[in-house]
């Protein structure tokens, strides 16, 4: 992980027909700010960080401001139980159960593919059964999807997805497989002009997918860790984004039950 002060940031400034130039803001003021007001809407945005730096608390965030905006947003649990995923919302004093009676909040368990996938053949055999397994639940989660869209059909706001976390998939995929599992997924939020947010935790065994997601990604936010001056600081980086016409800098944030995860100053 790259996050040196002073290092300059990448920012991709190639334009896409299908996104457009609305924002999704964050919830994270200052973060919101730097943006424009948000992510664009449309984007696939990918999210790294090691675990324990605020990934998830990171996109909790999003999700929340997304709905208590009126909106609507899902939660493919893939590394935690639903439950589990529910108290990290509820220790910030977020109401998540509120929007799912309502039924503007879909939590989505991935945790049944993950153990289809540990258990599935060896061999040949096995490639083609996990790709199935994979494709089979892409159409389930995207019918899901669809259908509390339909119930919510007075909302025209633009939705929010996340995935937490793709590393998940790391043992069971290839470049290929999860190249084509990304694409899938952009290719949806982009259609849709929905914001998909996908957790990336960046060890060794997920090469795989940090290459794909990096490869479709319309933006990498990366979240880690540094000293400076003896203090170990939280920071926050843009290293791509659509349509962000100046580099950001290099941000340090705290988490807190109070705020959530909120940007204290660059450095």
């Amino acid at each position: 992980m790259s996050l040196i002060p002073g290092e300059k940031t990448r920012i991709s400034l190639r334009r896409n027909d299908d996104l457009s130039r609305d924002h999704i803001p964050s919830g994270v003021i200052e973060l919101d700010r730097i943006l424009g007001g948000g992510y664009p809407t449309g984007a696939f945005i990918c999210v790294q960080g090691d675990i324990g730096t605020g990934t998830s608390t990171f996109c909790l965030q999003t999700v929340w401001n997304r709905l208590t905006s009126g909106g609507l947003a899902t939660y493919i649990c893939m590394d935690e139980l639903p439950d589990t995923v529910m108290k990290h919302f509820r220790s910030f004093g977020y109401d998540i159960d509120h929007y799912i009676d309502l039924g503007r909040f879909l939590l989505y368990d991935g945790l049944p593919l993950i153990n289809s996938l540990a258990s599935s053949s060896q061999g040949q055999n096995g490639v083609t059964e996990r790709k199935n397994l994979l494709m089979n639940f892409l159409e389930e989660y995207k019918s899901a999807a669809c259908a509390a869209k339909k119930r919510n059909s007075p909302i025209t706001l633009p939705s929010v997805s996340v995935v937490d976390s793709f590393s998940s998939l790391a043992p069971y995929t290839d470049l290929k497989a999860a190249y084509v599992l990304t694409h899938l997924l952009a290719d949806s939020a982009r259609i849709n002009k929905n914001l998909f947010l996908m957790i990336v935790h960046t060890g060794a065994i997920e090469a795989n997918i940090v290459c794909a997601c990096n490869a479709v990604a319309d933006g990498i936010i990366r979240l880690g860790q540094l000293f400076k001056r003896g203090t170990l600081k939280r920071v926050i980086r843009i290293e791509k984004l659509v349509f962000t016409p100046t580099p950001s800098e290099l941000l340090e944030f705290r988490i807190t039950t109070e705020s959530g995860l909120q940007i204290i100053s660059s450095i």
